[in-house]
């Protein structure tokens, strides 16, 4: 297993004793970046190379997600936590018990340290990034969100450093450290805590692990020829024309494309097993069908597609052939995927106009209509009680599978409760200090 850490100059050091003493049993390739575009070229330059990519800061990991929508390898960010936030204040307090908080700038507040700020603070079961007030959906800032935020931040605290109303900027975010430095500001960078920064590290360990074994989830391509008729004037009994021109189609694709493909004639159509991750390279990650093209491009016939991976082969069978039964409904060659959590996506012919529809999606409508969330959250909701195997979640098994922040789970959890779906009926104690976490127990068809 590898992986890339990717950290700014001030974090790489730190993070970097710390992992080195874990013994772990994996590769960790190190890199520094000093802006997002450097950030992007690191990542992209050693996407296939890497199995994951842990990253420092929230909005670094962000500026990925949003910049690759569709690429599928994890991709975990570690933030100051509290525990280390609360010990750089409370070292401020000993070195000079007369600091004044108002000229004290934390930057994911985007403002000095008001009381009313302060009193933020005193909620230690929240991740540090949610109490601001800017950045609390900071999962759902575009490009420009993230880049205007990270902006605002520097431009506020050097105009207060200019005016003289600033002594100090605590800073989060290491990104906009390298800026301060050059502009003279005084700045104290709280790192994360080194429990946070190993909790990280097997995340990233345990989120390659799952993508390891969803890649090699059975999947199976349908094939058949549109409007397929033996007795048609084209054939004879020695030459059956149409499936062996597909068939030699399909053998090129494989030859050309090195597909893990193993393919079965069945009458006038085709299975072909192999697994979800090469289904994912053939359909650039459920956008572009490349065989799709491929046919298009060498027959002289139209033939749908299905694909569909589940959790054993009969399931994947089963759901490619509704995928394919799906793409006979257009009038040219195309293709659809079934997946096994009952959705449908197609036609996959372009990235800017994927069509996604559910089997189920009269269902999801029903429910969202009746909670007040979308559609797609329900499914999500319902697809984190399938992958977890269970009906009872905390907010924070909802924001992991769903990567939302606690705040954003805890909506969708309270909107559910309002309308009597779900209810609270015990608590999660962790291993660290804090609160206890509420679970939840959801039932959809209450």
């Amino acid at each position: 297993m590898k992986i890339a850490l990717i950290t700014t100059k001030q974090l790489h050091d730190y993070t970097k004793e710390i992992i080195d003493n874990l013994n772990l049993n994996c590769e960790i390739q190190y890199f520094v970046y000093s802006n997002f575009s450097n950030l992007v070229e690191i990542y992209a330059k050693n996407y296939d190379l890497v199995d994951g990519f842990l990253i420092s800061s929230l909005l670094s990991s962000q500026w990925i997600k949003k910049t690759y929508p569709i690429c599928r390898k994890p991709v975990v960010s570690f933030n100051t936590d509290m525990l280390n936030l609360y010990k750089t204040l409370f070292n401020l307090v000993i070195q000079d018990r007369n600091t004044d908080f108002s000229k004290v700038y934390l930057d994911f507040m985007n403002s000095p340290l008001f009381p009313d700020k302060l009193q933020k603070l005193y909620d230690y079961d929240k991740p540090v990034y949610e109490l601001s007030d800017i950045a609390e959906n900071i999962e759902e800032l575009d490009l420009g969100g993230i880049f205007n935020f990270c902006r605002s931040i520097v431009e506020n605290i050097t105009l207060r450093w200019e005016q003289g109303s600033l002594d100090l900027a605590i800073i989060t975010f290491s990104n906009i450290a390298e800026e301060l430095e050059k502009k003279g500001i005084k700045y104290h960078l709280a790192c994360p805590s080194k429990d946070h920064v190993e909790s990280s590290v097997h995340r990233i360990i345990k989120d390659i692990q799952l993508h390891k074994l969803s890649e090699n989830q059975p999947a199976v391509i349908d094939i058949s020829i549109d409007k397929f008729n033996p007795n048609d004037e084209i054939f004879n009994k020695d030459n059956e024309l149409l499936p062996i021109l597909l068939h030699e189609s399909i053998t090129n694709y494989n030859k050309n494309h090195l597909t893990n493909f193993v393919i079965k004639r069945n009458h006038g159509s085709f299975e072909i097993f192999t697994s979800q991750k090469t289904v994912d390279r053939i359909t650039n990650n459920k956008t572009i069908c490349s065989l799709t093209n491929h046919l298009k491009s060498t027959l002289k016939f139209t033939v749908s597609i299905g694909y569909g991976y589940g959790e054993d082969v009969s399931e994947a069978k089963y759901l490619a052939s509704l995928a394919n039964k799906e793409a006979k409904y257009k009038p040219y060659t195309c293709s659809y995927l079934a997946t096994s959590m009952d959705q449908l996506v197609g036609p996959l012919t372009s990235e800017n106009n994927l069509i996604v529809q559910n089997n189920k999606m009269e269902y999801y409508e029903k429910v969202a209509k009746k909670v007040g969330l979308s559609p797609i959250n329900v499914q999500k909701i319902i697809a984190t009680m399938k992958i977890l195997k269970t009906d009872n979640l905390t907010a924070q098994d909802l924001a992991n599978q769903l990567s939302i922040t606690v705040r954003s789970a805890n909506r969708f959890l309270n909107k559910l409760m309002e309308t009597g779906i779900a209810e609270v009926i015990g608590e999660e104690f962790g291993t660290s200090r804090g609160r206890p976490k509420n679970v939840y127990k959801i039932n959809f068809d209450s």
